[in-house]
């Protein structure tokens, strides 16, 4: 679609099969077809990500961030501001992905309990995007701990047989937040 005649790029149907294979695709279509909210809820309700691509309202339109952060939670990344400032938005982000914490509101990076939330399921690298205050919260820096325990001995169940039989009580290497933006850790 990238090298279409604009006339196809501007074309609802052409534009929603294209979105259909690939919904990255929204990067290409016409700019009118970006502010489309049917066509811009097709493709970031299959690959978050996409909603990069749609027009600046669609990206503050709570319903649009939604369904982009169901699908992907680091899509936050892409909403406006006033929804990185939504508390149910962003606590069913980071509740999905603690990296996600990073595109919250100031105002909502200072909260306890959605910062909480990101620990849980991203332990100590998450922590790392809350306010300073709540770096040094001895309950959200033992949950980190515990998150990193608990993923490790997820990691290590699911590892079982792949362990090295000649390095006793070692699995291998920790990787669960090895794909993830952002840090792997923070020094405590």
């Amino acid at each position: 679609l990238r090298a279409a005649a604009a006339e196809l790029r501007a074309d609802p149907e052409v534009a929603a099969t294209a979105v259909r294979q690939n919904s990255l695709i929204l990067e290409h279509v016409g700019e009118a077809l970006r502010c489309n909210r049917e066509l811009v809820l097709a493709a970031v309700g299959a690959n978050g990500l996409a909603l990069e691509h749609a027009s600046p309202a669609l990206r503050e339109d709570r319903a649009v961030v939604e369904a982009a952060v169901r699908s992907n939670p680091l899509a936050l990344r892409f909403a406006g501001a006033p929804v990185r400032g939504d508390r149910e938005v962003v606590h069913a982000a980071v509740s999905k992905d603690g990296y996600a914490l990073q595109w919250a509101s100031d105002e909502l990076r200072k909260n306890r309990d959605v910062v909480m939330a990101a620990v849980f399921e991203g332990g100590p690298g998450a922590l790392e995007f809350a306010c300073h205050e709540l770096r040094g919260d001895p309950q959200l820096v033992a949950a980190a701990m515990l998150t990193t325990k608990r993923k490790r001995q997820q990691e290590e169940g699911a590892a079982g047989a792949d362990s090295d039989p000649a390095v006793p009580g070692e699995s291998g290497v920790s990787t669960w937040n090895v794909s993830r933006e952002g840090p792997e850790c923070v020094q405590l």
